[in-house]
């Protein structure tokens, strides 16, 4: 990744736009455990690292490219929408799909570059509308994370329309916000009533399951999501307003920045880990033919 842009860091948005005071909340470690279901897990003994060795594992995640931004390939774009928290979770989404595939695309995603690797490591790119339309049906005023976490574990996420590699069944546009891009498609609301799209592919559930979370990991301080980082694993959090994904940790002049890909075309960092109300994706469903990922 280039250096730090501090232009960059601790960016905070003119207003919320998807993830508002009461989301942050509601959204309680409690609660986001609770939301996991089956799927939780505490977080693992094994993963924690010494403190003393986080300087050095830093260095070697970026001199090997094993952090879960290395496994990213592509920018979404939310425009002026309000479904931030579900962007932060199709990224999430992706980066472990490809770390389980093995396939990492160099320093990550470029704004609006098909990244030739795309298509070589059978990347599949999920709609976060396909998750945000259940969450809140209204479709503006945004969502918590333990609402929209909860859907993908229980009926899974659907993939966008856009794809480098394969066609699917049943698809659904990236974002309702006015943004169309080189590897994202911005569409009509396809709307929830129910139980169903008031407007949605006919029998999406039967691609929708075989895009899952199955291990989810809910972090309570800053050595854990340090440590889930260092193990490869994303970390998603909210805060200030607006949901994100960390991928990466980033070392200038002594101190440590958390990258996440933004839904914007774009890496932003924080400079100190949130992590109240955070989760992590440890494992995701795998298929058992990559050449035919939904069965």
């Amino acid at each position: 990744m280039p250096p730090i842009d501090y232009d960059l860091v601790d960016v905070e948005l003119p207003e919320h736009d998807g993830y508002p005071p009461e989301a942050e909340e509601q959204d309680t470690d409690e609660a986001v455990f609770a939301a996991f279901g089956d799927t939780g897990r505490e977080f693992p003994d094994a993963f924690m690292v010494p403190e003393n060795e986080w300087v050095s594992r830093i260095e070697e995640m970026w001199a090997k490219k094993l952090w879960p931004i290395n496994y990213l390939d592509r920018y979404s774009h939310q425009g002026n929408s309000h479904e931030c928290t579900s962007h932060s979770l199709a990224y999430a989404c992706e980066m472990v799909w490809n770390r389980q595939r093995r396939y990492p695309h160099g320093d990550g995603p470029e704004a609006n570059v098909r990244l030739p690797s795309s298509a070589l490591g059978s990347s599949v790119w999920f709609s976060p509308v396909s998750v945000y339309a259940e969450a809140n049906p209204r479709q503006r005023g945004g969502a918590n994370i333990q609402t929209v976490i909860g859907i993908a574990i229980d009926r899974g996420i659907l993939p966008s329309i856009v794809q480098p590699k394969y066609e699917f069944d049943h698809t659904m546009v990236t974002t309702c916000g006015g943004h169309d891009g080189t590897n994202q498609q911005d569409g009509s609301w396809p709307g929830w009533s129910g139980d169903d799209f008031r407007n949605g592919p006919s029998g999406w559930r039967e691609t929708a399951k075989h895009f899952r979370p199955l291990e989810c990991i809910n972090p309570k301080n800053t050595a854990q999501v340090v440590s889930l980082l260092l193990n490869g694993c994303p970390v998603g959090v909210g805060r200030s307003g607006h949901a994100v994904t960390y991928g990466a940790i980033k070392l200038d002049r002594g101190r440590m920045y958390f990258a996440y890909p933004d839904s914007y075309d774009v890496t932003r960092y924080d400079s100190k880990a949130a992590y109240s109300g955070s989760w992590s994706i440890a494992s995701f469903t795998m298929p058992a033919d990559w050449d035919n990922p939904a069965g």
